[in-house]
């Protein structure tokens, strides 16, 4: 109950401004739970009450009168509108203020059939935020398919070698594992959340690229994970290197 309300706290603190993080660290603390072996039913009735709680905000906040209801709470309301609302052929192709950047990160994956090449991108002068939230489809416009596949290989590969790390760390200690697990998971689904976003798989959510996506704090905080998850894998390897020596 200390852990889910510390989760809670900061994911509630985190909510007023942006949603999909605070979706995305429930997401990660709960699949940590999963591999620290909490059990099943208790992780249920966490996910239910979770579910019940975010179903009963936003129903009460539908009945409140417009003057009253969140700025925040309908633009995410839009947003998903928006995504699941069916269109006609000539309004789906239309440009408006509310779909500018999907439309226009649409094209510059489409363009991504012919690539064009590093820094040739016009779309870039077009989709705001294409050096942020959208780059990933500059990328695609620019080193076409197998740059979306490189991009997609690599971020797998961090997962893959954290969860080496993890299956080599101290079983009756799983603190370290953990923290490889969780930091390697804030990394990869942070960027196949913004990924989705580019390719319309979801509705807008401003998630960037890690390491890709130009920034200042964020990636300072992706190099701090990368930085401790080496750290546990160099102690992994020194422990390995000494039960060799002493079994010698």
């Amino acid at each position: 109950l200390i852990l889910v309300g510390i989760i809670g706290l900061f994911c509630s603190l985190i909510l007023i401004q942006n949603l999909s993080t605070a979706v995305i660290l429930v997401l990660i603390s709960l699949f940590m739970m999963m591999i620290a072996e909490v059990d099943w039913k208790k992780i249920g009735i966490l996910i239910g009450s979770v579910l019940a709680v975010v179903l009963l905000v936003f129903a009460v906040h539908s009945v409140l009168p417009k003057d009253w209801q969140l700025k925040r709470f309908v633009t995410w309301e839009n947003r998903v509108l928006e995504m699941f609302s069916s269109k006609n052929e000539e309004d789906a192709y239309k440009i408006t203020d509310e779909n500018r950047q999907i439309i226009n990160s649409e094209i510059a994956i489409a363009k991504g059939i012919h690539a064009c090449g590093p820094r040739n991108s016009t779309q870039r002068d077009y989709l705001p935020l294409a050096f942020s939230d959208f780059i990933f489809a500059i990328l695609v416009e620019e080193w076409g398919i197998f740059g979306a596949l490189v991009t997609i290989l690599l971020y797998l590969c961090i997962l893959a070698r954290a969860g080496r790390v993890a299956r080599k760390c101290d079983r009756r200690n799983l603190v370290p594992a953990l923290y490889v697990i969780g930091l390697s998971l804030l990394i990869v689904l942070q960027a196949f959340v913004s990924m989705g976003v580019t390719v319309h798989l979801g509705p807008v959510t401003g998630q960037q690229l890690p390491l890709i996506s130009r920034g200042g704090m964020g990636i300072i905080l992706t190099c701090c994970y990368l930085g401790i998850i080496i750290n546990i894998s160099n102690k992994v390897i020194n422990e390995e290197k000494e039960e060799s020596t002493q079994k010698k």
